[in-house]
């Protein structure tokens, strides 16, 4: 901006013609300012050159400057946004900020960094909530159920700085298989919530208090006012807060909770495998629960199994069809009967007391490492990190390969440029080595001519 004052005022004193040092000095300031931040420039009639950054906002006009600044995000403290001085409210341009050194680290923060920190916090949210649903469902050592192996994790809601009202925002997890990397702005206009997906624009709106998005619930209490905003961000923090919980190896629920045995006098050879537990509300038993093989269970000629010890009985089997096995549940648990059983044999299913030797719960839990899980039932955690690490590899590539590709260019634009009008320091030399020869030639030949020229003086003297 000063050097668009001098040159234009240079210029009319001049009467019209430009002082070059200043020009020069104003391409190379413009060349550094294209190193930190891309740039577009408009010139003036009266020679100014004006300054914008890509989406129209101004720099330079004129002999005015405005600056960049960076201020913390409404919603994190800790995440820098850019602005420019001079306006009543800080308004943030990151996205239209591009090229260059800024322009490039908001590009990878946004498109990599942003995205792997989402995709990590889903999987660290997904392991955490699936291995402790399942941890809780087994027996530990000392013959307690089991506690949370990871710390829980839940969804952060932060408010804007700027809200004027008294209203709260909750989030709960609901469905860790249906989380995404994604954060969700909820914004009070004063009568509804509009609640958007800040990476899709998708939006849902109504009164409240309650909305559900991707395995998210959201409630709004107290009273906000209007133009109160809140950011619920789901996996945020899921990464860097993802935390072993269980410091005691005797409190690992590898065991479950459960266990079966067939009858000793058993003459048939029927089964029941399979027993898992969905739930531990109804658990310790308060008795065992046995399953008796009765030709007329369920009335003369239709088998099945009589059950005592809980509700739920009698269960129809018939061995002749369903030998191959068939799932069954009382209470809480599932199991499967299968094989050929005879009138009166039986199974028990009873309180693990110790659970000393079994590690059923445990393989359950490692059954979830390759279980569908994430992403709706589509992917598992191994698949998840796979896909995460293969990504930010081939955005790393890409990243290599452009910064070759655009380092070619600038090679290329550099030749350019100083083929018209940069300085060939060989052909200088040569020209220099020739002007030199030829002010030689010239001396001698004033030197020869004053020879001749004291020659002829001195013959008009005799």
């Amino acid at each position: 901006a000063e050097l668009n004052e001098q040159i234009v005022s240079e210029t009319i004193r001049a009467g019209g013609q430009a002082p070059n040092d200043l020009l020069d000095q104003r391409d190379q300031l413009l060349e550094q300012l294209a190193q930190k931040v891309g740039i577009n420039t408009v010139m003036q009639d009266d020679g100014a050159v004006n300054v914008f950054l890509g989406n129209g906002q101004s720099l330079v006009v004129g002999n005015t400057a405005s600056t960049l600044t960076a201020f913390a995000d409404p919603y994190d403290a800790g995440r820098v946004s850019i602005g420019l001085s001079g306006f009543s409210t800080q308004t943030d341009i990151s996205r239209f900020v591009s090229g260059g050194e800024l322009g490039a680290l908001i590009d990878a923060r946004s498109s990599v960094v942003d995205g792997a920190r989402g995709d990590l916090g889903v999987i660290a949210m997904g392991i955490t909530s699936f291995v402790n649903d399942q941890h809780s469902l087994g027996l530990d050592l000392n013959g307690n159920l089991g506690t949370d192996f990871f710390k829980p994790l839940g969804p952060l809601v932060t408010s804007q700085s700027t809200n004027t009202g008294t209203g709260s925002v909750t989030a709960t997890l609901l469905d860790a298989g249906a989380i995404t990397g994604d954060e969700y702005e909820l914004r009070f206009d004063g009568a509804s919530y509009a609640l958007s997906n800040t990476t899709t624009g998708e939006t849902q709106t109504g009164a409240g208090p309650t909305f559900t998005v991707d395995g998210v619930e959201i409630t709004v209490a107290g009273a906000p006012a209007s133009g109160d905003a809140f950011l619920i961000s789901p996996v945020s923090q899921a990464g860097s807060l993802f935390e072993v919980q269980i410091t005691d190896p005797r409190s690992v629920a590898a065991a479950s909770p459960l266990r079966s045995d067939s009858s000793l006098g058993n003459a048939g050879n029927g089964t029941l495998t399979g027993l898992a537990v969905d739930s531990v509300t109804g658990l310790p038993l308060a008795s065992s629960v046995t399953l008796t093989f009765n030709p007329d269970a369920l009335g003369a000629g239709v088998p099945g199994f009589d059950v005592s010890g809980i509700a739920g009985g009698p269960i129809a089997y018939d061995p002749a069809a369903d030998s191959a096995g068939i799932s069954a549940t009382l209470g809480d648990f599932t199991f499967t009967l299968g094989g050929i059983p005879q009138e009166g044999d039986s199974f028990t299913i009873e309180n693990n007391v110790d659970g000393s030797g079994d590690n059923r719960n445990m393989l359950a839990m490692v059954d979830l490492q390759t279980s569908p899980l994430l992403a709706g039932g589509t992917a598992s955690f191994q698949d998840s990190y796979a896909s995460l690490v293969a990504e930010v590899a081939v955005n790393s590539r890409q990243a290599q390969s452009g910064a070759a590709t655009e380092q070619a260019l600038l090679d290329q634009a550099i030749s350019a440029r100083d083929s018209v009008q940069g300085v060939n320091l060989d052909e200088e030399a040569a020209n220099l080595i020739r002007f030199q020869q030829a002010y030689q030639a010239a001396a001698r030949v004033i030197q020869v001519a004053d020879e001749v020229f004291q020659t002829l003086l001195a013959a008009t003297g005799r």
